[in-house]
């Protein structure tokens, strides 16, 4: 399982995926980049269906925001939270 974190599992051709990651930066939202590609042992144990998904991992729990919309209420919480 994942360590807490937030973590942002993308495939590399995806340009939603990039997209999110770039807004995640300006928002000063700390994450992983974590291609499904290459880690899909990991997106199964997670039961990731579609790219961008962005996890955040809570002593041990894992909440799942699953597309572009569910990742900018992500963001826009995050940064009310601090702003």
């Amino acid at each position: 399982m994942l360590a807490d974190g937030v973590y942002l599992f993308a495939t590399k051709s995806c340009p939603n995926c990039k997209a999110m990651a770039q807004l995640l930066d300006r928002a000063g939202i700390s994450f992983e980049k974590i291609y499904v590609e290459d880690n899909e042992e990991l997106a199964r144990e997670l039961s990731l269906r579609q790219a961008p998904t962005l996890v955040e991992v809570k002593a041990g729990n894992a909440e799942k925001f699953v597309n572009v919309v569910a990742i900018k209420g992500y963001i826009q919480n995050k940064t009310q939270q601090t702003g």
